[in-house]
C-alpha cells in the first residue's frame, strides 16, 4: 500500500477475487488490536465477499451501492474479471457535490442545524443530478437512501437529547417506503414501541425530531 499509495489491496487474483484489505482493517483489526504485523494473515483481517460493479454499470448505480453498503471502494468487473477499482475520492473528484460526500457529511453532523442546512443542500445537489438527464427512478431510489440518512441522524439526535431508553422501530411508509421518494413530500411515518404506557414518551420523542428538524424551512 505504502509503495503505491494506495488504502486497500486485493485478495486473489484478477480471475478470482477472494477478499479485500482496507488500511482501515489495519487498523482496527491489528494495530488497534495491539497484534504484530508479521504474525497476522491477510486471511485472517480481510473482508469477503466483496460488493462489485461491472464496467457497464453507472458511476450512479456506485454511488448508491456505496451508500447503501457504507463502503467507499468497489472493484470494477469485465467479463467476471477485475479490471480496476472505483474509490469514493473518484467521484469526489468528478462531483463535488457528490450524494455519497453528502451521505458522509450526514453521518459527521453533530447538531440538528448542521443536518438541517444539509437537507437543504440536497435540492441543488439533485438538481445537478436531474440535469444531466438521468433516469428519474435512479435519483428516486437516491433521495429516498439519503433521506433515511436524514432520519436515522434526526432520531438519532432526538433520542440522545431526550433520554428514550426504550426499544422501538421507527418505520417509513408512503413513498419513502417504496423507495418512491421526492424532495419536498409528505411525511408519512410511525413508531412502533412496546408498551402502552409508553406512549406519551415517544409522543414527545415524534414531536421534538419533527418540530426540531423541519423548524425554519425554507421552500
Amino acid at each position: 500500500m505504502s509503495e503505491n499509495d494506495i488504502s486497500y489491496c486485493l485478495v486473489g487474483n484478477e480471475n478470482r477475487l477472494k477478499g479485500i484489505v482496507t488500511d482501515k482493517d489495519l487498523k482496527d483489526k491489528v494495530l488497534a488490536q495491539n497484534l504484530n504485523p508479521k504474525d497476522v494473515y491477510v486471511k485472517q483481517i480481510k473482508s469477503y465477499p466483496v460488493e462489485t460493479l461491472s464496467e457497464d454499470n453507472f458511476v450512479f448505480e456506485a454511488v448508491l451501492k456505496m451508500i447503501q453498503k457504507n463502503i467507499k471502494r468497489l472493484p470494477v468487473l469485465k467479463d467476471g474479471k477485475v479490471i480496476g477499482v472505483i474509490e469514493d475520492r473518484d467521484i469526489f473528484i468528478k462531483q463535488s457535490k457528490s450524494i455519497v460526500h453528502l451521505a458522509s457529511q450526514i453521518d459527521r453532523a453533530k447538531e440538528i442545524n448542521e443536518l438541517r442546512e444539509l437537507y437543504f443542500s440536497l435540492e441543488d445537489t439533485v438538481f445537478t443530478m436531474f440535469k444531466t438527464g438521468k433516469d428519474i427512478e435512479i435519483l428516486q431510489k437516491y433521495i429516498s437512501e439519503i433521506n433515511d440518512r436524514f432520519m436515522k441522524k434526526a432520531v438519532q439526535m432526538a433520542v440522545n437529547e431526550t433520554g428514550v431508553d426504550s426499544n422501538f422501530v421507527l418505520m417509513v411508509l408512503g413513498s419513502e417506503g417504496r423507495k418512491e421518494q421526492t424532495i419536498n413530500t409528505d411525511i408519512d411515518n410511525c413508531i412502533v414501541y412496546m408498551k402502552k404506557d409508553e406512549k406519551d414518551e415517544f409522543l414527545k420523542l415524534g414531536e421534538k425530531n419533527y418540530t426540531d428538524f423541519t423548524e425554519n424551512r425554507v421552500s
